[in-house]
């Protein structure tokens, strides 16, 4: 399977995860907004929360749960801030990860990593 496509069902596994088991809502799908991109944003009850996703095979050299550097938490600040000035958002929000390990064709292992940024908005 090709990373794009990986990638691609990745975020399909990752939404249906976030819809069927927790019961959220997905809002957006890859949203681009202040040049950068925001894989996931969903609700979670009454609280925005914006989702980035993870995937890569079993046995890649880095797990996708530590995939995220300073970088890139940067960037998805960024973003989620600019989504929630353009809302005009005053409740609670946080950015997530969610790591998904490929190990088989059709299977694979999920983390879910709640409010990687270690402090929700507002």
């Amino acid at each position: 399977m090709q990373r794009a496509e990986m990638g691609r069902r990745g975020e399909e596994a990752a939404a249906r995860y976030l819809e069927e088991t927790l019961g959220w809502q997905v809002t957006e799908r890859n949203l681009r907004i202040a040049g950068k991109e925001i894989d996931l944003v969903c609700t979670d009850g009454d609280e925005l929360v914006f989702v980035e996703v993870r995937t890569r095979k079993a046995g890649w050299m880095q797990p996708a749960a530590t995939t995220v550097g300073p970088r890139k938490l940067r960037r998805l600040c960024t973003a989620a801030g600019a989504y929630v000035e353009r809302l005009r958002w005053r409740g609670n929000w946080r950015i997530d990860l969610l790591a998904l390990t490929v190990k088989e064709e059709h299977r694979c292992t999920l983390r879910h990593i709640r409010d990687i940024t270690g402090e929700a908005g507002p």
